[in-house]
């Protein structure tokens, strides 16, 4: 049954959806459950794995959040590796790990490119930009984020490309002041 291009194919997803409630409520440790629950019906879905390490990144159990985002690195699946690196790069960021975060998105846009994932790329270029920004990088964060904005436009991703632009905007400012 498809319906608004999400797959209802089984409980796990409703329970991951459970999970996203309470986390809104803040009882992460209701959302753990919901989430491993998920994972005893369905232990291959990456898509549980990634729910479980944004969890405890979001509870502020950062190491455990690392480990379980550094299992979707072993998907055979290039999208799911893909999603690893890019919840690697903000675990790093949000710990102020900069050079860790950069690593990520260098690799993420590695493997964006050698399996010809428009969208990760696009989105892995503007996170370097937005982190080039924070960094006073202004002219590296520019030029990554022209190759963004030209990625968005290909891809006729409209919000993308106003983010994109909002971005380098803010980088042209910050660089002429």
């Amino acid at each position: 049954l498809q319906k608004n291009q999400f797959t209802f194919s089984s409980q796990a997803y409703f329970h991951r959806l459970k999970a996203r409630i309470f986390v809104c409520q803040g009882k992460f440790d209701q959302a753990i459950l919901e989430i491993e629950e998920a994972l005893s019906l369905e232990p291959n879905n990456p898509r549980n794995t990634r729910s479980l390490g944004t969890i405890y990144h979001i509870k502020g159990d950062f190491e455990t959040a690392e480990q379980i985002y550094k299992r979707l690195l072993e998907n055979e699946d290039p999208g799911f590796r893909s999603d690893g690196r890019f919840w690697l790069s903000r675990l790093y960021l949000s710990q102020g790990k900069y050079e860790k975060a950069i690593d990520e998105i260098e690799k993420g846009i590695a493997l964006s490119r050698e399996f010809d994932l428009k969208y990760d790329l696009s989105d892995f270029l503007l996170f370097l930009g937005y982190l080039n920004i924070g960094l006073n990088r202004y002219v590296q964060a520019i030029e990554t984020l022209d190759l963004a904005i030209q990625l968005a436009k290909e891809a006729g991703a409209k919000e993308d490309e106003q983010v994109t632009l909002h971005y380098r905007g803010l980088a042209q400012v910050r660089m002429n002041t």
